[in-house]
């Protein structure tokens, strides 16, 4: 069994460019056969919490014995197993002012974890364990920001994965869905045209 995690981070349920993309990519992958199969995380459903002063004593093992675990201690463990249990990774991400939603940081925060998906190897040097695996960051944004300097979404994703062993993630953009200058039919086949490379590459 090949398995995707697919993890959205949308707000919006309904007229999503994001989620969209996700449902594209999520048929290309089941088309490549059965033993394909698509594990979703949806964080609109399932907003993580901020990580709080006793789970980051938990997280790098500075917890009393008589301390007890946390909610959110729970939920990294969950997700961290998702995460290494995946073969290939793909996240539905739009560009909320310049950047990321603050769900998706969230979670990055609970899966980058000490001994976990990084480990210290000597001082100033650490070893992702999370990869090497496929990822793909779908993003969307209403204006045309890849890659300028209004872009904090790219190199935070790059950076964040890179660091647990994730390198050289794939970028789909699907630009501009506030301008009347480009047509929404065009940037959709082209976006299927590249999940379905990407897919097809895994």
């Amino acid at each position: 069994m090949t398995t995707l995690l697919l993890v959205h981070s949308s707000a919006r349920t309904g007229g999503s460019r994001t989620r969209e993309m996700a449902d594209i990519l999520t048929a290309e992958w089941h088309a490549r056969g059965d033993n394909h199969q698509v594990r979703v995380v949806d964080l609109a459903d399932t907003p993580p919490p901020h990580v709080d002063a006793a789970t980051i004593r938990h997280f790098f093992g500075l917890a009393g014995a008589e301390e007890p675990a946390t909610a959110s201690l729970a939920l990294s463990d969950t997700w961290i197993e998702q995460l290494l249990q995946a073969d290939a990774l793909a996240f539905a991400v739009p560009m909320y002012n310049f950047s990321l939603p603050s769900t998706l940081k969230a979670w990055l925060d609970h899966v980058i974890r000490p001994r976990r998906t990084f480990r210290k190897v000597a001082d100033g040097e650490l070893e992702g364990l999370a990869g090497p695996k496929p990822a793909l960051v779908m993003t969307a944004s209403g204006g045309l920001f890849a890659d300028t300097s209004l872009d904090h979404l790219r190199p935070y994703m790059k950076t964040a994965l890179a660091f647990m062993g994730i390198d050289s993630p794939r970028f789909v953009d699907w630009e501009g869905t506030a301008r009347a200058d480009i047509d929404p039919a065009a940037q959709r086949r082209t976006v299927t045209a590249q999940l379905r490379e990407w897919v097809h590459a895994c």
